[in-house]
């Protein structure tokens, strides 16, 4: 074991997760928004915790008041769409369009729930699925105009909003109400991310100096998942040449072992 650690840092250990400012803020407005039951969108870096995100909004609503249907798989034709959220809301799927969507409205209006549909990936929806999601928007503000109609939450990367400013998504876009962006961790959470990781594994002290953090950074955007690649390459070139210590010449030689890093990113550290 590296350190004594109880297992590999940065490996397969359970997340406890970590939330920065901006996870932070977005989670608290995510929340707001549904509550007023509102759609919209948030985008981000891939890897910046988009997914933690969502997932901490969605434990957060209450089983009483909403009916959450989650996707992740978004490579699907409109018709697949439909089937599935068909089977997770437990309706029968029909050939025709306007009837799937007139059964998946009377199923919510029984249930006396606020509908909110989370997609992952959604940059990863076709023109044409993001139709019929716009066409159950509107079947049910217009089956019950007096309560707020189907709550959509898109969570892409950073082709998702340039995809929805496409005049064939214009009519989609125009119901939704806000676009919040989760940004890369701040430099100081940078550390602070770290510590975490090594004290989830029982190590109280981070093995590396204030010039690697700050190779860290920059190499890595401040975005975690890379972090994590990183410092485990880096780990184990550590390991390798028998120190107990990373160094600075472990992460440079670590950042090219990294598909998602580009190593002309880093500048000159002195």
């Amino acid at each position: 074991k590296v350190w004594g650690a109880t297992a590999f840092p940065f490996g397969l250990v359970k997340e406890i997760g970590f939330e920065s400012k901006s996870q932070k803020e977005v989670i608290e407005h995510w929340q707001r928004w549904i509550e007023m039951g509102m759609s919209g969108i948030l985008s981000g870096l891939h890897g910046a915790g988009k997914t933690f995100a969502l997932e901490k909004v969605r434990s957060s609503l209450s089983e009483k008041l909403y009916q959450v249907i989650g996707f992740t798989h978004t490579s699907l034709s409109a018709s697949d769409l439909l089937s599935t959220l068909c089977q997770k809301v437990g309706v029968p799927h029909s050939s025709r369009r306007g009837q799937t969507a007139r059964l998946l409205v009377e199923q919510w209006k029984r249930s006396g729930k606020k509908p909110v549909l989370l997609i992952d990936e959604a940059q990863n929806l076709s023109a044409t699925s993001l139709e019929e999601l716009r066409l159950l928007i509107c079947a049910r503000a217009m089956d019950e105009p007096t309560r707020e109609g189907l709550v959509l939450c898109l969570c892409g990367d950073g082709e998702l909003l340039p995809k929805l400013r496409l005049s064939v998504n214009a009519p989609l876009l125009s119901r939704m109400g806000y676009q919040m962006t989760l940004e890369p961790l701040e430099e100081k959470e940078v550390e602070d991310y770290l510590q975490m990781h090594f004290e989830q594994v029982g190590l109280k002290t981070l093995p590396l100096d204030a010039q690697g953090l700050t190779l860290i950074y920059q190499a890595t955007d401040a975005c975690p998942r890379k972090i994590n690649q990183l410092m485990q390459h880096a780990i184990i070139l550590m390991l390798q040449e028998s120190e107990n210590k990373i160094s600075i010449e472990h992460l440079q030689k670590s950042v090219g072992k990294v598909p998602s890093i580009r190593p002309n990113k880093i500048k000159e550290l002195h």
